[in-house]
């Protein structure tokens, strides 16, 4: 499907959320013809929500508004949480003992279905990797169908950090396209959970192979909000909702044309609904990252504590841990980076891109490979008046984030039931206690 040349062009959009809506299905279908108008030989991605709530309906109409667009053939796409988690809310559960029906019955076989027209890609559960010119692309899927965040099973940890081992060793950079974004990177990004339970693992293994751009939707910041964040496990890209943007620039047609060549992505930004470049949105990543080139040569000790400010630099994120105020949709109060950090930044790139070139282009190894954690299953015990207890224990915030946001995602479900108890059944609320205890008995302190 995807052939290797010098320098790629891709069409990179997230959020449609087609619903049958004629408005939005004629936004979208404007979206594609424009974006082909202006880069005809590029393909197309659509990083998660496809749909608004994953209906066989609207999955049968995306896949017309695909089939009917120059990217027919040319369409990459991940899954969301609207596409996943089914129409009816009270199955909607961000605990990973839920399994939802809708995402066996109706998600996953749309989903097979798309896969299977995918030639030459390595694929583990729902997830799929591939080479795409100078790059190695992986589509990120969750393996459950939860509310808001994913769920990725070991074997699919294990998979993600071979395949970037085997992208690290071809000195190929990876593009890692997933639908909710890693925790602590944007604004909002930690909205619903973030990624989910396993943030802290998919940074470990990233931390191995950084010469990755992790690059996610879901939390609909506009242009201007959105942006792209260096970490010590490479870097992170937020993409607007195309149908959607909350905040900053909310046009209708909200997208990237994105140039990929050897050493640098280069992301141009177009409301394609309304035919408008938007330059001031325009942004470039170097390759290899600055966290890939740190681990390739030694950094002087000047470009170490530039590089240390800038990675340790956080929104506050406590609106959206907090799922009481997590629906906030204001803008951050200021940018991330300072100009004085971007300018740091770019220099200690390009020092280090030299320094590199200079030694030979050695390739970033990890000196040990990640170490994953083991599967650990809940054990399904009951819960009698435990509600009480497990809010006190979740406002203290004095346990590790995983821990925390397992009893966050247990809490939140038992409240649904007990606001709407005649929507779920006594095995829904004998499931929900059992979470609820679970999360209690893993709660972990913070270490210091």
């Amino acid at each position: 499907m995807l052939m290797s040349t010098p320098d790629l062009q891709f069409v990179v959009l997230s959020d449609l959320h087609l619903n049958g809506q004629p408005e939005r299905h004629a936004a979208v279908k404007k979206t594609l013809r424009t974006a082909a108008a202006q880069a005809p030989g590029a393909y197309l991605v659509v990083n998660g929500d496809l749909t608004d709530t994953g209906t066989p309906d609207q999955f049968a109409e995306y896949n017309a508004v695909i089939a009917a667009s120059p990217f027919a053939g040319r369409t990459l796409a991940t899954l969301g949480n609207h596409d996943v988690r089914g129409p009816r809310w009270p199955e909607w559960d961000n605990t990973p003992l839920a399994d939802p029906r809708h995402f066996h019955t109706v998600a996953a076989p749309f989903y097979t279905d798309y896969l299977a027209g995918l030639a030459s890609v390595d694929r583990q559960g729902l997830s799929v990797a591939m080479t795409v010119g100078p790059a190695a692309v992986i589509l990120l899927n969750t393996d459950k169908g939860l509310k808001d965040s994913a769920e990725f099973s070991p074997a699919t940890l294990q998979w993600l950090a071979g395949t970037l081992a085997h992208a690290a060793a071809q000195q190929r950079p990876a593009l890692i396209f997933c639908h909710q974004p890693l925790r602590n990177t944007h604004w909002r990004s930690n909205f619903g959970g973030g990624v989910g339970l396993q943030d802290a693992t998919l940074k470990t293994i990233l931390r191995a192979y950084p010469n990755t751009v992790f690059i996610s939707g879901h939390i609909h910041n506009g242009f201007g909000v959105t942006g792209v964040i260096d970490r010590p496990y490479g870097v992170a890209v937020d993409l607007p909702a195309l149908a959607v943007s909350e905040n900053g620039y909310q046009g209708q047609g909200s997208g990237f044309l994105l140039t990929l060549s050897a050493d640098r992505l280069v992301w141009a930004a177009w409301d394609f609904t309304a035919v408008q470049r938007l330059p001031q949105f325009d942004f470039t990543v170097p390759l290899p990252t600055a966290a890939a080139l740190v681990q390739a040569i030694p950094a002087p000790a000047v470009d170490w504590a530039a590089l240390q400010e800038i990675w340790a630099v956080r929104f506050d994120q406590h609106l959206f841990d907090d799922p009481r105020t997590d629906g906030g949709t204001e803008e951050p109060p200021a940018p991330l980076y300072t100009n004085a950090q971007q300018i740091a930044l770019t220099a200690v790139q390009q020092h280090l891109l030299a320094a590199w070139q200079k030694a030979g282009r050695p390739a970033a190894v990890p000196a040990v490979p990640p170490v994953l954690p083991p599967d650990q299953p809940a054990s399904p015990v009951t819960l009698q008046g435990l509600a009480q207890t497990a809010q006190v224990l979740w406002e203290a915030s004095v346990f590790t984030t995983a821990s925390h946001l397992l009893l966050q995602f247990a809490l939140a479900r038992v409240n649904v039931m007990l606001s709407h108890p005649t929507e779920f059944s006594e095995r829904d609320r004998q499931t929900a206690r059992a979470h609820l205890v679970t999360a209690l008995q893993n709660l972990r302190p913070k270490t210091e």
